[in-house]
């Protein structure tokens, strides 16, 4: 009898499209997709070319009422899984899009060995989050090639989707644990905050422009994530409503510390953001204790002025 797909504590298969495989035997095939953050192998997932370290199971599955045979289970490091699967009928159109989304799994990998792994992010739940979320859905369609450079790109408005290596940074520097509320400002396009998502229980962010707002929103929720609240504000005042807050992080470059951020952040507990001047900042780990507050040096950066009450007069 075929059983329900079941790979790893907590995994959940999840259909994402059809792809030609070239093989005569069995033309098309069926992919899904999940995550968790204990897979070890690495696979070359284009071509159903596999790297030596290749960890593969067979299993009939059940998905959507769907049934499909002879399947193979792949785990890819270091947080995403795909099970190939026969299936009976594909479009063109779905053939293309599982086609892209190949190439984007693969890009996504070569971004967190290259760009991550290598500059120094070693928590293992921050690697998996940015192995997980599609940074190509976060930036406009003509940028798409462009999602996963080591650089920021223009998403409107005069803003900027930051450097994956700038988010990876400061997300490890909140030293996130899963229970986690975190206070965003600066929303951009929601990809920081998709991000945030994977690894907190709660995320409210506030970013200034308001086209910006409706756009986060929208990505967000196209990428499936529920615990994200985005504000239209003045993001420098905090979110009063929802705090006191675990972690705040700031996204944009601030002269200095936003008073109301401080109130607002929970003892103990760490507030990250560049500060510094205009054109170059540093990227700054507040902690904040019983004993007070201390800072943290973690590396020059460069972002886009933070507006608001708290931020560049010029800018107000």
């Amino acid at each position: 009898m075929p059983r329900k797909w079941t790979s790893g504590q907590g995994f959940q298969p999840q259909p994402i499209g059809l792809c030609l495989n070239g093989h005569p035997a069995n033309p098309v095939r069926c992919l899904f997709q999940g995550s968790g953050p204990h897979r070890t192998s690495t696979v070359y997932v284009c071509g159903l070319q596999p790297r030596p370290s290749l960890q593969l199971s067979s299993s009939r599955v059940i998905a959507n009422d769907n049934e499909y045979s002879y399947g193979v289970i792949v785990e890819s490091n270091p947080g995403i899984q795909y099970g190939l699967f026969d299936s009976a009928n594909a479009s063109e159109n779905q053939n293309r899009k599982t086609a892209m989304i190949f190439d984007d799994v693969r890009a996504r990998e070569r971004m967190v060995q290259e760009q991550l792994v290598v500059r120094g992010i070693r928590d293992p739940r921050v690697l998996w989050a940015m192995a997980r979320v599609p940074r190509h859905l976060f930036v406009e369609n003509e940028l798409w090639d462009h999602a996963y450079d080591d650089r920021p790109l223009p998403i409107g408005a005069d803003q900027t989707i930051s450097q994956p290596y700038m988010v990876a940074l400061t997300v490890e520097a909140l030293e996130l644990k899963g229970t986690e509320r975190v206070l965003e400002v600066g929303t951009g396009s929601g990809y920081a905050a998709a991000v945030l998502a994977e690894l907190c229980a709660e995320v409210f962010s506030v970013e200034a422009v308001e086209e910006l707002a409706l756009k986060a929103r929208a990505n967000l929720t196209s990428v499936g994530h529920t615990n994200v609240s985005v504000l239209a504000g003045d993001g420098t005042l905090g979110w009063e409503e929802h705090a006191p807050y675990d972690a705040v992080v700031i996204s944009a470059a601030a002269p200095c510390i936003p008073r109301p951020l401080l109130e607002q952040l929970r003892t103990p507990g760490y507030l990250v953001l560049p500060m510094g001047e205009k054109e170059l900042q540093t990227l700054v780990r507040i902690r904040k204790d019983r004993e007070g507050i201390r800072e943290e040096y973690l590396a020059e950066c460069r972002f886009v002025k933070l507006t608001g009450r708290y931020g560049w007069e010029d800018m107000g």
